[in-house]
């Protein structure tokens, strides 16, 4: 069964609007439950869940005790083994549950299902389809109920910036796949909380306390880097290693999404490992991955591999200005001897690029890999760290 939890604090206009939507679902009706949790409305929001009261479990609070209190509160009320959170502002596609239901219940290895959103206005005027992969918002994402416990439900002191604590911690052991499909519709108005800048900047602050920096960032001018997490084991991500003119230089691997998310945990739970996303600072883009990994920590030596998933930034010098950020890092904080990495002799722009780099040829492993029906030989190049002592 999924618990459909949605939570309402003086949003009387919308209430039926978004019930209603819950109530048409394609999936069978004895298959989910309705739970509303009325957190101290003072509008008319009692007297209107007063009519839904044979199709929905009502839960009409005395006082307002919050959102991450309000859902744990419908947490601990659902009957579901799945649970799914709706704002009552919000509203959602007639197949939403359906879809998200089948996906969790055939594939153990999934432990969340999100799905992408329309962005819409006062109307329900569709502003924007929103990748949630990029932009995650809290509601629409189907969970297993007992992994919300295992992290111990909402932290109730996170009167906003709640939903980011808890995405945190529920990332640190599980993850969340995405379905590009926009099932979801979020509604932007004046009175969002996340309009209201003054108390997202106090809760940002306390999200930093509580976290720690988590994600090492390494600016430069044009892009970032920062640490890789299971949530960016995306279909875009996966699309870029079934790309033959993205892999015509790197060995490749037949991923599946499952088989990528089991690679990229073993490597970003090594403390031998730096993985980092590089994104464009315009826009906060993923764009690609750089890696360093240390082979040899007495001797300070490590490899190094870089990816350029999105072609749109190829030619843009972003290769460069990647490497050169995570080889500074390498020598200056981790104080490396020697930085060294493998390139294909098909791949004659990487040998240039690493030549310029300071790269310098090693060795030639001859007739080494087979791509697209031919032998290459495979080069190893290395840069030494001058000041290393």
């Amino acid at each position: 069964m999924v618990s459909v939890i949605i939570t309402a604090y003086n949003y009387d206009k919308y209430v039926e609007r978004c019930l209603r939507s819950v109530l048409d679902q394609s999936l069978p009706r004895n298959q989910y439950e309705i739970i509303v949790v009325n957190d101290g409305s003072t509008d008319k929001t009692k007297q209107i869940l007063e009519n839904y009261t044979d199709v929905a479990r009502i839960f009409n609070l005395e006082k307002n005790i919050g959102l991450p209190a309000a859902r744990n509160f419908g947490i601990k009320k659902a009957r579901g083994q799945f649970v799914v959170f709706i704002d009552i502002d919000d509203y959602i596609q007639h197949d939403m549950l359906l879809i998200q239901k089948i996906f969790l219940t055939e594939n153990n290895r999934i432990d969340a299902v999100s799905v992408d959103y329309y962005l819409v206005d006062e109307l329900g005027n569709h502003l924007e389809h929103v990748n949630a992969e990029e932009r995650p918002i809290a509601c629409g994402i189907m969970f297993r109920k007992d992994y919300l416990f295992n992290i111990g439900l909402y932290d109730e002191t996170f009167l906003a910036r709640e939903d980011e604590d808890f995405r945190i911690r529920f990332l640190e052991k599980y993850n969340i796949y995405n379905i590009i499909l926009p099932l979801y519709r979020y509604r932007r108005h004046e009175s969002n909380l996340t309009s209201k800048q003054h108390i997202m900047d106090e809760f940002k602050k306390k999200l930093t306390e509580k976290h720690g920096e988590k994600e090492i960032l390494l600016m430069g001018e044009k892009i970032y880097l920062r640490k890789l997490t299971l949530n960016d084991v995306t279909h875009k991500y996966l699309s870029w290693l079934q790309d033959p003119e993205v892999m015509s230089g790197i060995e490749k691997n037949n991923y599946t999404l499952n088989k990528l998310n089991d690679y990229v945990k073993s490597k970003i739970n090594s403390k031998n490992v730096f993985f980092f996303a590089i994104c464009d600072k315009e826009n906060n883009n993923h764009i690609g991955n750089i890696k360093m990994e240390m082979v040899n920590d007495l001797a300070k030596v490590a490899d190094l591999g870089v990816l350029i998933g999105d072609k749109k930034y190829w030619g843009k010098g972003i290769g460069y200005e990647a490497c050169s950020l995570l080889i500074n890092f390498g020598f200056n904080e981790l104080k490396l001897k020697k930085i060294f990495l493998a390139v294909f002799d098909n791949n004659p722009n990487a040998i240039k690029l690493y030549k310029k780099l300071g790269f310098q040829l090693e060795g030639t492993l001859k007739q080494h890999v087979f791509v697209n029906g031919k032998y290459y030989d495979k080069h190893i190049m290395s840069i030494f760290n001058k000041n290393h002592v």
